[in-house]
């Protein structure tokens, strides 16, 4: 009798962990998916994590840390300007889009021996990125058709069958190319045909989306990148390997801003100068906010009412029909929590540089690099993509990780 009942409990916790393993790689995988599809993931988890008991691992792998800590710090501040916000329902909403930065650290340091599934985590966030590029594609051809003679036209109209602006999506795809290519090096992700393909895929639609600062980005951190392991490495086969992803997907990505006209456009209006780019007028106006606001902000709630009260001042009429948001995760910190909210950001960000440099590991101090270049033109942590984004790699660096130590870094 002991013995069958033994073998049940063993069973009821293999099957336990296989849920929590599969609810873990399906929110891996659906994380660009629209949120009614990648939350009930998150909900598996939870059930999981409550079935094998894990809360008391939570709290001795949270409460030393020292990158949660400074979250936790961060969303603290925002809560309390809540407070003196005029409109509250806008602050909570604000502050929902947000609370991944609390629940994701929670669920993913419940998870042990996620270093082992490294490659089938990063396999599955590409293909994932992939997948929802594909269905973008077809569902534009189906229910928009396409204009080839128009490029602007992908740029707008692809990510709105995820509900994403070109610039958030643009950051899903730039972090799934530099998973591919720098894992491809160092490890062998995938067989090298499929991986080169794959790369010149995502490279191809990163170019339909236009986003000037997310091209930009990759064509930085692949040379970044392509420098350094070019320098420490000694391996005559990862040197070809290496020569082949990053040139290829570097000369592509340079030749869609030279051939294709929109994005060609796009980036002479950034040579130019930024004088009629919307974030000039967006920044103008946050500014005239933060002159009046500066050591408290107006409240987490009334970021965007007090935006919109500074494009009718200064007749922006794209940023009133729009309701731009502050397109920098700074500006946008400063204005709902004033110093206390950029301070606890700044904090957010050191924690996160100091962690990951320790791990002496190129890919995981890049994607800090990228955030924190990223944020100056977007608000990733306004949306819920970005934040899911931002903390997901956040977590597998930093909280629960999966990059290890090198030695010769």
């Amino acid at each position: 009798m002991a013995v069958l009942q033994a073998h049940q409990q063993n069973t009821g916790q293999e099957w336990s962990i296989l849920l929590e393993r599969i609810a873990f790689q399906g929110f891996v995988f659906t994380m660009l998916f629209p949120i009614k599809i990648n939350i009930p993931f998150l909900g598996l988890l939870l059930v999981s994590i409550v079935i094998n008991k894990r809360f008391g691992h939570i709290w001795q792998t949270l409460r030393s840390n020292t990158v949660f800590i400074a979250i936790l710090l961060y969303y603290t501040t925002l809560v309390f300007s809540l407070l003196y916000s005029d409109d509250v329902i806008s602050g909570l909403k604000n502050l929902e889009t947000k609370l991944a930065m609390l629940l994701l650290p929670c669920l993913l340091s419940a998870i042990p021996g996620i270093e082992k599934e490294k490659k089938l985590i990063l396999i599955n966030f590409i293909l994932g990125v992939m997948a929802v590029s594909i269905y973008s594609i077809i569902s534009t051809i189906i229910v928009y058709r396409i204009d080839f003679s128009d490029w602007s036209y992908f740029s707008w109209v692809l990510p709105e069958t995820i509900n994403l602006n070109s610039s958030q999506y643009s950051i899903f795809i730039v972090c799934a190319l530099f998973f591919l290519i720098a894992e491809q090096i160092e490890k062998g992700l995938l067989n090298n045909i499929v991986a080169f393909i794959l790369g010149l895929y995502l490279v191809g639609f990163l170019a339909f989306m236009s986003s000037r600062l997310a091209l930009i980005l990759f064509v930085l951190m692949t040379l970044g990148y392509f420098l350094v392991t070019l320098l420490k490495t000694k391996d005559k086969n990862k040197k070809k390997v290496l020569f082949l992803f990053s040139g290829v997907m570097i000369f592509m990505t340079i030749g869609s801003i030279l051939f294709i006209p929109y994005l060609n456009d796009r980036m002479l209006q950034l040579v130019n100068g930024l004088g009629q780019d919307p974030r000039s007028f967006i920044f103008r106006a946050g500014f005239e906010i933060l002159k009046d606001n500066l050591f408290f902000g107006v409240g987490i709630g009334d970021i965007q009412n007090s935006l919109n009260e500074q494009y009718q001042r200064l007749s922006f009429q794209e940023g009133i029909l729009n309701k731009f948001n502050a397109h920098n995760d700074w500006l946008a910190s400063l204005l709902g929590a004033g110093l206390p909210g950029i301070i606890s950001l700044t904090f957010v960000y050191y924690s996160y540089f100091k962690s990951a440099l320790s791990t002496k590991n190129i890919l995981a101090f890049a994607f800090p690099v990228f955030f924190l270049l990223a944020s100056q033109t977007e608000a990733i942590l306004n949306r819920h993509k970005g934040v899911l984004l931002f903390m997901f790699l956040i977590s597998v660096t930093c909280i629960n990780p999966i990059f290890k130590k090198e030695s010769n870094a």
